[in-house]
């Protein structure tokens, strides 16, 4: 065994000691907070910002515990760490939990035990380690098979996979959606920049109008899982809506910077899926500016390359006037994006992050919006930095899985007036 092998294998069986003991540890904490009342927020979209709009409400008359940041994963162990965060005097703990390999929720669902299981979607995330999307459903339904006695279910009616594994079981549901039969149910949404989304739920029999901070009619559903949520402890729908009306968009999802020459970003570079480009293509279809731009990265999927490349392209063409593509096959996206009708002096790829960054500062002007779109991996935030600033790190990508706002091998120097939002030095913001 070589020393590299050995330095590897070493720090693997310390990751899994330390892993273990933090388990017992949140285990034996659990069972002391009797007192507390475990809601665990589950999904593949969502969870963070539904968490946030649950702890919000429930923090108008409660003293409510809730998971820092987006801290939701089994491999970091941050269910535990959320866990021990918990005190015993608390009225509620609200938990998210994240779940990339079979296995894991049955272990993260023995630590928790929640009183409420808030189930929100369930996509083809991760799905090279499930094989399926019926397995990824079968997964994070394992999260209802550990709900406290008299425990309830709330579910998204909307979600077929969510239905399949709520109906399976015999516990209590409360349902939201857009059947006028749920719970809560959605009348209407409304979500057209420069505005934010509104929505007209009905509860009880009662049509209640919902404003808040957040971008895009996508997250409809965390609204209407939040009310579910305080309603279903009390809290008037009047005192859900201001409490939610409170909360602004979470870093990096569909979150609105104005810096101090005009420029909008729409910063969107935490979760570079499918079906995350497609909700905020959706909202950049509905909004009005007076240029739409886009700068992006490949989003991740089974697809190759070239195929990713290319429906962005085609993408860019019907939604935007101007476009920025960043890495490998820029080239695939140009050209299907001139195939369909976008005029070539619009359209920029780049492979080198610092002619990407030339190029921007040099181009982007007042009232432009942008959406900033790519997978973590890419790291695209040093561009957003690099409109206020002077960014060190130039790599084409790294395995750091938070916002380079907070990272200080980037090296930011500011070079004017920091206007647009940025995430403090933390890892999970």
């Amino acid at each position: 065994m070589t020393i590299a092998s050995f330095q590897k294998f070493y720090r693997q069986v310390v990751g899994t000691l330390r892993w273990r003991l933090m388990h017992i540890r949140a285990r034996y904490h659990r069972k002391r907070c009797n007192d507390t009342q475990f809601i665990s927020v589950i999904g593949s979209n969502g969870k963070t910002t539904t968490k946030e709009l649950i702890a919000a409400i429930l923090s108008t008359h409660f003293q409510v515990h809730k998971t820092r940041g987006n801290n939701n994963a089994l491999k970091e162990s941050g269910v535990e760490i959320s866990l021990l965060g918990t005190d015993v005097n608390d009225d509620f703990a609200v938990l998210e939990a994240g779940i990339n390999e079979p296995g894991q929720m049955t272990k993260l669902a023995k630590v928790m035990r929640p009183h409420v299981a808030v189930m929100l979607c369930v996509r083809p995330a991760h799905i090279r380690g499930f094989g399926s999307i019926d397995a990824i459903a079968h997964e994070k339904g394992v999260i209802f098979d550990h709900l406290e006695p008299g425990g309830v279910a709330i579910v998204n009616t909307d979600d077929k996979y969510v239905m399949n594994e709520a109906t399976q079981r015999k516990i209590e549901l409360r349902t939201f959606g857009t059947d006028p039969a749920c719970d809560i149910s959605l009348v209407r949404s409304d979500s057209c920049w420069p505005d934010c989304l509104s929505l007209t739920v009905r509860i009880d029999g009662t049509e209640h109008l919902i404003r808040t901070q957040l971008l895009g009619r996508h997250w409809s559903s965390s609204v209407l899982a939040a009310l579910a949520v305080g309603t279903y402890f009390g809290v008037t729908p009047e005192t859900c809506a201001k409490a939610i009306e409170s909360v602004p968009p979470f870093w990096g999802r569909m979150q609105p910077a104005t810096l101090s020459n005009g420029v909008t970003f729409i910063r969107d570079e935490i979760h570079g899926d499918k079906h995350n480009f497609d909700v905020a293509f959706d909202f950049i279809s509905d909004a009005t500016a007076k240029r739409k731009v886009l700068i992006a990265s490949a989003y991740a999927s089974e697809k190759s390359i070239r195929a990713r490349m290319e429906d962005l392209g085609r993408n860019a063409a019907s939604l935007f006037d101007y476009a920025i593509f960043i890495g490998d096959r820029g080239n695939y996206a140009i050209r299907a994006a001139v195939e369909s009708g976008m005029q070539r002096k619009n359209i920029f790829a780049f492979y080198k992050y610092q002619e990407a960054v030339d190029h921007i500062r040099s181009e982007l002007r007042n009232g432009d919006l942008v959406l900033l779109k790519g997978r973590m991996d890419m790291h695209l935030s040093r561009l957003y930095l690099s409109m206020m600033g002077n960014v060190g790190c130039t790599l084409k990508s790294c395995s750091n899985t938070f916002l380079c706002d907070g990272c200080h091998k980037v090296h930011f120097k500011p070079t004017q007036p920091i206007t647009g939002p940025l995430a403090p030095g933390n890892s999970n913001v």
